[in-house]
């Protein structure tokens, strides 16, 4: 009898035999042995069955934590319970969630023939299919819903919601469901980005912060509290949370968390195991440097240079890129290749991408002498198989030689190697003249450039004889813009030494840099341009070990003295794909530890800075201007228009009314009142209106499904005729001290109409 296993959740493994179809056991995340027949018996680490008076053992149990099988199980469930031909409804944080872990072909084997998002309002209507809904329960997906139950465009509904629903919503949702469409709701708790099997990421694009570098936006934690239960839901984990004490909000995180927790106490209500898995919170500004440096590994060289954007790259700006190569997919499930390649770095994937090409070719040959019918249907049986790695080869050369041209376009070989030594090593002389150099260079980019003198400024800040002042001098004096210069002052209040919880550089006493030194002299170096281990291992080492100190990174309720197996990180701020790299490393290679890492999104060197320059326009810093500086964008590229960077008050008043935080007492109904979100708005301004602003409305109701918002008001404005109504308003009114005397009128065109006052 031969056995599969057969992953039905996370840390669940059934075991089935492939002849008989039938269960035979299972181990569940607690370690324990079930069986599921009365002649299947649990011994030991193996699970062994009787079978005609025979003993078979089978293969030995291992518990893992994989968060990409803990989505697409949710999936294949959700699938499989709607027999049938049916469709996929899913709204715009949904999707991404499902592409991330399955493909076109896999939805189409459990018979889903359609998938559409709910907020697109041109469906045709198919009352003979069912329709499968998964949906954030967001106040806007819902008000979707209940448009879409009002006049169902589909026969029957499954309605799936990737976090906990609120009783007013299934309320709300039954009041609406005249028609009785509804058949099923059901939560299912997966509700992040699941990018390797133990790396994930909620996919910010909210504001992370609120009134201040400290404080949360409130609508983004409500956000990473609902991703980071879904997590915890979805691995069937009730942690004790640890945090970083120095980061007020990584602390506001894990009390909102465990609040959370203690409210929905029938969700997290799991068997306790000997030893408590951990949720670990870190914040990313106690470690600037890892998210600032160049990437040589596949899959991170790929999103520093590209960018990796729920599994595609976009090549289309690549030169003499074939059409069907301008955006590609990386997938670990469908694409052998980059599993086995994507945390190699760029000299071995050389290599190894030499080794396809040739088993590629060799494959090529063979298939040409086709002499006899067999020959003929073994051809068309492997058709398929060769055209999917004729693609591959294409996909993964393209790949491979664009950030070889990219590598040479911006002398990224020399860039790295001072990157390392001003990250890892403390020789501030050779620093500093090797730093001006590369400045004084034509061949290094700006952003470079500004990387270097970030790395430099964070190492050497509190060092008495640094030269970050001379260092913005030569910047400008090799035309670096004043807009990227200012970051520099702004990384330092952002993520300086007086921020930063732990000692980064090792450099903060005379033994932290004699051990640092002894460290480095022993492991060697492997590879000048990889030396750089992020902040993160040392924290993870350390948890290992039993001496992640309690006072730097307290509990917020409990404790244990255990070595932990089972451990969820999250990073307030961002994680990084050279971090993920080193968690897959520890799950390879520690047995019995299960590490999965996370983020409120993942950082490559462009959005990093990006987010520190969005903070920075926010929150003005002593003696800063206050403007937004231009933003980095993804390889090396950018600057949005800098003409058109203001957006009316108006927009803001729209925002708010629609996410129904526009205030009472601000903008008071003259009588009664609703709590529910407006579809239709009708503006009046006094005073009179401009373009601008009904652009924006335009804007709005193109991208904004369900709402219509028509504007107005006395007249339609230019500069000149508003400057005209308040010279008129002058001239009637005159204010104290004021003459009386009717001004100049302002003429459109520029003109001035000299008329007698």
């Amino acid at each position: 009898m031969k056995s599969e296993e057969i992953f039905l959740n996370q840390g669940l493994r059934f075991y089935i035999s492939t002849s008989s179809q039938k269960i035979f056991g299972l181990a569940n995340q607690n370690h324990s042995r079930i069986p599921l027949r009365s002649d299947c018996v649990p011994v030991c680490h193996q699970l062994i069955c009787i079978i005609d008076n025979r003993v078979v053992i089978l293969e030995k149990i291992i518990i893992i934590m994989d968060i990409v099988k803990a989505v697409q199980n949710y999936i294949i469930k959700m699938l499989n319970e709607v027999p049938g031909m049916k469709v996929l409804l899913l709204d715009s944080e949904t999707t991404p969630i499902i592409s991330n872990v399955m493909t076109q072909s896999s939805l189409l084997s459990h018979e889903t023939y359609l998938v559409d998002r709910i907020d697109n309002r041109n469906r045709d209507r198919m009352r003979h299919l069912k329709c499968i809904c998964f949906l954030r329960p967001t106040s806007e997906t819902m008000q979707l819903l209940v448009e879409e139950l009002r006049d169902p465009q589909y026969g029957d509904y499954y309605l799936y919601f990737s976090n906990i629903l609120k009783k007013s919503a299934i309320e709300r949702l039954a009041e609406v469901d005249e028609h009785e469409a509804v058949s099923e709701v059901q939560e299912y708790f997966a509700d992040y980005c699941a990018i390797n099997p133990d790396f994930y990421s909620l996919n910010l694009s909210l504001p992370l912060y609120g009134d201040s570098l400290n404080t949360w936006d409130g609508e983004t934690l409500q956000r990473v509290v609902e991703g980071v239960l879904a997590i915890l839901l979805s691995l069937k984990k009730k942690p004790l949370i640890r945090y970083e004490k120095m980061s007020v909000m990584a602390k506001r995180l894990a009390t909102e968390i465990h609040y959370h927790i203690q409210q929905e106490s029938q969700l997290f209500y799991y068997r306790k195991t000997d030893t408590p898995p951990i949720l670990l919170i870190l914040d990313r500004r106690n470690d600037p440097v890892t998210p600032l440096l160049s990437q040589w590994t596949y899959q991170a060289m790929v999103h520093e240079l590209l960018g990796i954007q729920n599994g595609r790259v976009n090549l289309s700006d690549v030169p003499d890129i074939r059409p069907e190569l301008k955006e590609i997919v990386l997938s670990q499930d469908t694409d052998p290749f980059y599993k086995k390649n994507m945390e190699l770095n760029l000299g071995d994937l050389g290599a190894n991408i030499k080794s396809y090409v040739e088993e590629y070719q060799s494959k090529t040959k063979s298939k040409v002498g086709i002499e006899s019918i067999a020959d003929m249907k073994r051809f068309m049986e492997e058709y398929p198989e060769f055209r999917k790695i004729s693609g591959n080869v294409s996909k993964h050369v393209t790949l491979v030689s664009e950030l070889s041209r990219l590598v040479e376009k911006e002398n990224l070989l020399e860039v790295s190697e001072l990157e390392q030594s001003l990250a890892c090593y403390e020789q501030h002389a050779s620093d500093l003249k090797n730093l001006q150099r590369l400045i004084a260079s034509s061949k290094v980019s700006d952003n470079s450039k500004i990387r270097l003198v970030l790395l430099y400024s964070l190492r050497y800040e509190k060092s008495p004889s640094n030269s970050i002042t001379s260092l913005i001098d030569e910047l400008h004096r090799h035309g670096v813009s004043q807009q990227k210069i200012s970051l520099i002052a702004s990384m330092i209040q952002f993520a300086g030494t007086d921020k930063r919880q732990d000692d980064l550089f090792s450099n903060e006493s005379f033994l932290a840099r004699g051990k640092n030194a002894i460290i480095k002299g022993l492991k060697g170096v492997e590879n000048v341009y990889t030396q750089h281990s992020p902040h993160l291992r040392q924290t993870i080492e350390l948890l290992l070990k039993c001496k992640l100190k309690e006072t730097s990174y307290p509990y917020i309720e409990g404790g244990t003295k255990d070595r932990p197996q089972d451990i969820i990180i999250f990073m307030v701020g961002g994680a990084t794909y050279e971090e993920a790299r080193y968690v897959s490393q520890i799950n390879s290679t520690t047995p019995g530890v299960r590490i999965v890492l996370g983020g409120t999104t993942v950082h490559n060197s462009q959005s990093f800075l990006n987010e520190v320059q969005d903070a920075f326009h926010r929150f003005p810093l002593a003696g800063a201007t206050g403007t937004r500086p231009t933003r980095f964008g993804v390889g090396g590229g950018g600057v949005e228009n800098v003409y058109t960077q203001h957006s009316p008050h108006l927009r803001q008043t729209i925002e708010l009314l629609l996410k129904c935080k526009l205030k009472e007492t601000s903008y008071p109904y003259i009588e009664g009142g609703t709590k529910d979100r407006p579809q239709d708005i009708i503006i009046f301004m006094v005073g009179g209106a401009t373009y601008e602003e009904a652009r924006y409305v335009s804007q709005i109701n193109s991208t904004t499904p369900g709402v219509r918002i028509v504007l107005g008001g006395t007249t339609v404005h230019n500069s000149q005729s508003f400057l005209n109504e308040v010279q008129d308003a002058f001239h009637r009114f005159p204010l104290a001290g004021a003459t009386g005397t009717r001004p100049t009128r302002f003429g459109v065109g520029g003109g001035v109409g000299m008329k007698d006052g």
